[in-house]
């Protein structure tokens, strides 16, 4: 949602005009309400056992980590980066929901040397073979195995085949301490064209009408369910991409801020509504997992960037802005519309449609496009908020290791 510069970011402009940008400004108090919104949402309506889990890749940032720990929340690690930083939280390992895809049998011997985790998320047959060896190293005591469904012809998870996903909990028959169940996960369009809570529920009742099924055409008994993921923030529009292509038409700019202000509601109301469908659609109470993420953290992080310069000759009633901000550390945003603010020490009533950029030299580090914000001059800041979700992740390469950089020719290694 672009703003444009009143009283009131005026006065932020005077409190952060001084700050060296460009950095990120975490909101502590931001996080905690939001929190206290899931957690609130879910308790009051829900009669059935639930286990709240934050996905680490979101944000691993320590604070955000040790907070969740405190309120007793259960923590999705997918690699080393995720690994590292719930032990630096200091996170037990029973705690820990190990989920993929990629494992590695040096990544599982290394969750095992910390501690037996308390579920194990399997996407693939792979998967399910590497972790029945490790079992032989360390048999488990009361883990918990999840195979991941997906139908959305992604890359992640199995096909919706009972057949195939009953055979791999065949594999762990001999575990009798072990519980069994099933996570589906599809991530929500997001147009602009609809509410996101309307959009939310239809697509979350459709999904667990098909895990209720597959479960009754399973031989096998499921103790519990896992709706992992999908569930957007009500202040982050998730674009599509052939929309996005259409940079320059102001028109889907517009329609897609006027939906947002229209829909920045409580998160607590979209999860009222989530109930009322797992109430109608359960035969009898059972465990239930909601692995959730940006939805926690999407507003406890904004980054401020300053204009460095500004190119008015290259289109009629237009500006480009160049910050000093770029796409290596918000590169997410070409996929996403964010909260951007213009701030500065001028009020100005008329706004401009205006292309904001990066600081790295290609025409690929743009920030954001068709913004209508006041006419910009050197020195003034850009505040873009609701930005917690994945965008540290990315800086930091989601937890995964800088590839090793080698001479083509002799292997050398440069990295």
């Amino acid at each position: 949602m672009n703003q444009s510069c009143n009283s009131a970011y005026k006065a932020i402009y005077e409190r952060m005009g001084t700050i060296q940008t460009p950095c990120h400004l975490f909101y502590r108090n931001r996080l905690l309400e939001d929190i206290i919104a899931i957690e609130e949402g879910l308790s009051k309506p829900c009669t059935m056992p639930l286990t709240k889990v934050y996905s680490v890749k979101t944000n691993s940032r320590p604070e955000v980590l040790s907070l969740l720990n405190e309120r007793s929340w259960m923590f999705q690690v997918m690699n080393m980066g995720d690994l590292k930083a719930v032990q630096k939280a200091e996170i037990p390992a029973h705690k820990i929901q190990l989920a993929g895809p990629g494992w590695t049998e040096s990544f599982l011997e290394s969750v095992f040397d910390y501690g037996e985790a308390h579920s194990f998320v399997l996407d693939s047959p792979h998967a399910a073979h590497l972790l029945l060896k490790c079992f032989e190293k360390h048999p488990p005591q009361k883990a918990s195995i999840l195979i991941r469904i997906n139908e959305n012809n992604s890359h992640f998870g199995l096909p919706p085949d009972c057949s195939k996903v009953e055979e791999i909990f065949c594999l762990f028959s001999s575990y009798k301490q072990l519980r069994m169940g099933l996570q589906i996960h599809k991530n929500l369009p997001g147009t602009p064209c609809a509410p996101v809570i309307e959009n939310t529920v239809k697509d979350f009742s459709e999904r667990l009408e098909r895990l209720l099924k597959i479960a009754r055409d399973l031989k096998v008994k499921i103790e519990f369910l896992n709706l992992g993921g999908g569930i957007d923030s009500p202040w982050v529009y998730r674009v599509p991409p052939k929309e996005m292509g259409d940079f320059h038409n102001p028109q889907l700019t517009n329609s897609i801020r006027n939906r947002l202000e229209k829909n920045e509601f409580k998160l607590s109301v979209l999860f009222e509504s989530l109930v009322k469908e797992l109430e109608k659609k359960l035969p009898s109470p059972i465990e239930l997992q909601f692995e959730l993420g940006r939805s926690i953290v999407s507003r406890a992080l904004s980054t401020l960037i300053s204009v460095t310069d500004i190119k008015n000759d290259l289109y009629s009633e237009k500006q480009i802005i160049i910050t000093d901000g770029n796409t290596a550390s918000l590169g997410l945003m070409h996929t996403s519309i964010y909260k951007i603010n213009h701030l500065s020490n001028r009020i100005a009533n008329k706004l401009i449609p205006s292309f904001l950029y990066g600081s790295l030299p290609h025409s690929g580090d743009w920030l954001a496009m068709n913004l209508d914000l006041p006419q910009a001059s050197i020195g003034d800041k850009i505040l873009i908020e609701h930005i917690g979700a994945y965008v540290l992740a990315y800086e930091a390469n989601f937890g995964m290791p800088l590839f090793s950089i080698y001479d083509g020719e002799s292997f050398i290694k440069y990295r």
